[in-house]
């Protein structure tokens, strides 16, 4: 007798397979998802660099007030606009 082969169980939809990771970082978002799993060094800096309370530095993003997220989203495209010209410069022309 040839044992029957079961069909294999359908992946979720991609889009609920996404929300279900999220939920495992607790991350509403994809920014919120990075931005939580920072450094706290780093959010340190994004925290002082867009004026924020030193207790902005342990929140996370989706904890923060619309006006706070909107602060660091800036800062972040600023930062990243105005040093990308120096992320190709070697050590040694770095002076």
């Amino acid at each position: 007798m040839i044992p029957q082969i079961k069909e294999a169980p359908k992946a979720p939809p991609a889009a609920e397979s996404i929300a279900q990771a999220r939920q495992l970082f607790k991350a509403n978002s994809q920014g919120g998802l990075i931005y939580d799993n920072l450094p706290k060094r780093t959010k340190a800096m994004i925290c002082f660099g867009a004026r924020l309370s030193q207790a902005h530095i342990d929140m996370k993003l989706s904890d923060m007030d619309e006006v706070s997220r909107a602060k660091v989203y800036r800062l972040v495209n600023e930062f990243y606009h105005d040093v990308k010209p120096l992320i190709t410069v070697p050590l040694s022309k770095f002076k």
